[in-house]
């Protein structure tokens, strides 16, 4: 609740500048540190995490900064030192000292991605070169067909394909089917 001259704000639990009793800024995002290396399956660790706390439009930059006048500037200034403090306790002490003096969230994280982020092409034939060489050799099928999953998965990751917003075209199906195929091939 805020008091804004004689009215009272009140945040929401479904509002975005909500926060939950239970959020504590000391806690890191996710399990495993980011050390600059595999920044795909960080972020997408990290989206995940700040999904399931409603806080992703502060990475997208959807959720800005109000004005100075805005008597929900307090609870987006508290939303933002919230997570950004998630972020940089998720972060190794090397890539953490590198980003320590961003004011919000959504420049370190934009930062995050342009520093780290550029290596898509290279993780994507590393990922290719595996799924062309996979084998099942001694392992069993279900461990095969996990192995072979998990690199689909990472490489549909890291190989983003634009999709059509018209929905009447059809386009989309098509590269679904032909994803399909190449990963039967």
């Amino acid at each position: 609740m805020a008091l804004n001259g004689n009215r009272v704000h009140q945040i929401e639990a479904n509002d975005l500048l909500f926060i939950h009793p239970s959020d504590n800024p000391s806690l890191p995002l996710v399990e495993n540190h980011f050390n600059g290396e595999n920044c795909d399956n960080w972020k997408r660790s990290a989206m995940i995490a700040l999904s399931a706390k409603h806080k992703v439009a502060f990475m997208t930059g959807k959720c800005s900064c109000p004005d100075p006048c805005s008597p929900l500037l307090p609870f987006w200034q508290r939303n933002n030192a919230m997570v950004l403090s998630w972020l940089l306790n998720s972060l190794t002490e090397n890539v953490r000292n590198r980003v320590l003096y961003f004011d919000t969230a959504y420049d370190l994280w934009k930062d995050l991605e342009e520093r780290f982020g550029q290596s898509n092409k290279a993780t994507l034939f590393q990922v290719q070169k595996e799924v062309s060489c996979l084998s099942q050799g001694d392992l069993a099928i279900a461990s095969y067909c996990t192995k072979a999953k998990q690199l689909w998965d990472e490489c549909s990751a890291v190989n983003t394909v634009p999709l059509c917003t018209k929905c009447e075209c059809g386009v989309n199906g098509r590269l679904v089917k032909y994803t399909e195929e190449q990963r039967l091939i």
